[in-house]
């Protein structure tokens, strides 16, 4: 069996695993790679890569030489002045476990046995201690940084719960304005990066002892979506679920009212606003609904409909720049053109917009009525909290719905409330200005507006032809703009516009000078290279500029044809022109075949 030890680096590889009670799992998942490739290892059916081998040996706590050759200590080099706690730390190693290690005593090298488990990360040397309960002895761990690092050891040496029955520093207890300081990037790595970390772990940490560790819970949440270990953001929602539901069944029995008395028993747990938003933004909208529908029973911070769908579209990657922009400009499928405009220069499709979409919220409660969808009008009325809206719309009554309609015709006055002003400001094509104010807020007595009036009208059909009458304004202009903009378009010179699409680079440098040349001579009259009459065209045109990005662009073409033809240029580095610059070259040689000799 020696022999075989000593001839088979597979056979030594599995003895010093099973010597550090490591699954080939365990063994794989730290060095990157699966079960199956230690398994072929250890069966002598495939070699590791030298690569592995310096890891390996790291790993395994021995040498390369003996993973190599089976020469010598199958234990790594313990070195010269090591101290017998060290080297029982240092390999991990339960047998050589002595009790006079078992206290905060330093030896030689003024490190106590604690010391060295934590820098050598003693996961088994650790757990024993901690199921003999003889952790306690080692240190006194309500000092803060001991209480760090024992913290840490329980962490990745999955012994959490027994924390309590050695009667070490509980962390739990850390309040409010500690726990930022107390959670250092280790501790945080420990939890939510560190593969040894088994779900039990993480279950004890997210779920149990529930009385003294709300402050932590949260935490716990932020830094689950930080490092998106989303085992573990299941595990912390679904225990503020469970937490919630204990509290709810605890108040029922005390105050069948619904009143909660506040400090006088368990309380319930809501997310703040930032856990929320970053759930969405990380796609997480499972443990979203739920944790959001907590805050709703439990008064906590929630979210509009408008604020969720603007931060779904804004981090939805199969969502255009534009259809991200036109998302964030509706409200109830109303269009706030004004904020549209900014986000989207699309002439085409701020148009489109135009025509698909309503501009006030008159035109969308009209239309809607008109058109049966009572449906539409129920959300509508629901998620912007109109309880008198909604009764008209379930009863039916046209009066009711038209008057309400109107009301959004109206300027704002100072009877206004908040909500209702938030809604006017959003239909900006409609009310260019809002009602202007003194210096403490409040409006002023004028009469004097800016933009169209719909006060006087009271029927709806003549309210949506004004409505119409503003689009189609709109309309027009930019139909006027995008028409100009394709007149621009189709005015380059199709044959080097065809070129360029191929993305022939050097057969459009070679033709695009060929046309310069023709032009220089036919158009300008001028003679000599293509340089000479650069030069030409520099003084006459430009008055000597060399600065002129035209002529700029003009000379770079020329140098770009001659690196080619005289083969300088490396054709594998990519032109000295990006894309964009050679549109721009076509687009200056197509305005001077415009121009007159």
């Amino acid at each position: 069996m020696e022999n075989e030890k000593l001839n088979s680096i597979g056979k030594r590889i599995e003895e010093r695993r099973k010597e550090l009670g490591l699954t080939q799992k365990q063994l794989g998942d730290s060095l990157g790679i699966t079960d199956k490739a230690i398994s072929k290892w250890e069966s002598d059916k495939g070699m590791p890569d030298i690569a592995y081998i310096a890891s390996l040996a790291k790993e395994l706590n021995t040498t390369t030489d003996y993973l190599l050759t089976g020469s010598g200590d199958n234990h790594a080099d313990d070195g010269l002045y090591s101290s017998p706690m060290e080297r029982c730390a240092k390999r991990d190693d339960e047998t050589l476990l002595d009790a006079a290690f078992i206290n905060d005593k330093k030896d030689e090298n003024m490190k106590s046995f604690f010391d060295y488990i934590c820098d050598y990360e003693s996961v088994r040397v650790f757990q024993r201690l901690m199921k003999e309960k003889k952790a306690s002895r080692l240190g006194n761990f309500y000092d803060f940084v001991q209480a760090q690092r024992i913290l840490f050891m329980s962490i990745i040496s999955n012994s959490v719960e027994e924390m309590q029955s050695n009667n070490v520093a509980y962390f739990n207890e850390i309040d409010k304005d500690r726990v930022n300081k107390f959670f250092n990037q280790k501790l945080l790595r420990a939890i939510f990066c560190d593969k040894r970390v088994t779900e039990d772990t993480l279950k004890y940490l997210f779920q149990k002892n529930r009385a003294n560790n709300r402050v932590l819970w949260l935490f716990y949440l932020k830094e689950a979506i930080k490092f998106k270990n989303w085992k573990a953001l299941v595990i912390g929602a679904d225990g503020i679920l469970e937490t919630n539901k204990e509290s709810r069944s605890y108040w029922e029995k005390r105050e069948p009212s619904g009143y909660y008395r506040i400090g006088s028993g368990p309380q319930y747990i809501t997310v703040d606003r930032e856990v929320l938003v970053d759930l969405l933004k990380n796609k997480q909208y499972e443990i979203f609904e739920k944790l959001h529908e907590e805050n709703k029973i439990d008064k906590g911070v929630v979210l509009t409909e408008k604020e969720i769908c603007d931060i779904k579209a804004e981090y939805d990657s199969n969502l255009s720049k534009n259809d991200v922009a036109l998302t964030k400009a509706l409200n109830f499928d109303v269009l706030n053109f004004r904020k549209l405009m900014n986000e989207c220069s699309d002439c085409a499709f701020l148009v489109k917009a135009l025509k698909e979409k309503c501009i006030t919220y008159f035109e969308y409660i009209i239309k809607n009525y008109k058109n049966k969808n009572n449906k539409a009008l129920i959300k509508f009325a629901v998620d912007a909290e109109f309880p008198e809206f909604l009764d008209a719309v379930i009863a039916n009554d046209e009066r009711k719905i038209y008057e309400f309609a109107f009301r959004f015709a109206e300027y704002p006055d100072r009877n206004t409330d908040e909500k209702m002003s938030k809604m006017y400001s959003w239909q900006t094509l409609v009310f260019e200005e809002e009602k202007p104010t003194n210096q403490y807020g409040m409006y002023r007595n004028t009469d004097r507006y800016n933009g169209p009036r719909f006060s006087g009208i009271r029927n709806p059909d003549e309210l949506l032809k004004e409505v119409d009458a503003i689009r189609n304004a709109y309309i027009d202009r930019f139909d006027i703009k995008t028409n100009n903009e394709a007149k621009r378009k189709d005015g380059r010179d199709p044959y080097l516009q065809g070129i360029l699409e191929e993305n022939d680079i050097e057969k459009f440098a070679i033709k695009a000078c060929v046309t310069l040349e023709t032009l220089f001579k036919n158009n300008y009259g001028y003679v000599g290279t293509l340089g000479e009459m650069l030069d030409q065209y520099r003084d006459n045109r430009f008055l000597g500029n060399t600065h002129d990005y035209r002529i700029e662009f003009l000379y770079r073409l020329k140098n770009l044809r001659n690196n080619y033809v005289h083969g300088e240029f490396d054709r594998s580095s990519g032109a000295s022109l990006s894309k964009e610059e050679l549109q721009k070259c076509v687009d200056i040689i197509s305005e001077m075949e415009g121009e007159k000799k």
